[in-house]
């Protein structure tokens, strides 16, 4: 009877150290330190390309960047880019809005 209450207890401690650090993992994720956001609604040609040009050198591999952008030309100027930097990009479009993720 003693070593169940023992690995029972044991089994407990781990399972709450490890949904303490998913929750912290969650934190990191939510307050930006793994992805970043860029806004670029209201800019037109060539700003938004500039910015996020600028601040993908900036990034580490395998990090995430959001834009959201209202220009239609920023489709082709991100795909065109993703394309040629072999970074991955996913496209979705809301209300006139296009919203990007770059994972570089």
């Amino acid at each position: 009877l003693y070593p169940f209450y023992f690995w029972s207890s044991i089994f407990f401690i781990f399972l709450y150290f490890f949904l303490f650090l998913s929750k912290i993992v969650y934190y990191l994720f939510y307050f930006g330190y793994f992805f970043m956001k860029i806004d670029t609604i209201g800019l037109r040609c060539p700003e938004p390309l500039m910015i996020v040009r600028q601040k993908l050198r900036t990034i580490n591999n395998d990090e995430i960047l959001e834009i959201v952008a209202d220009d239609p030309s920023t489709k082709r100027d991100f795909t065109l880019l993703c394309n040629f930097n072999n970074y991955k990009l996913t496209i979705e479009e809301k209300d006139n809005l296009f919203y990007y993720t770059i994972i570089k």
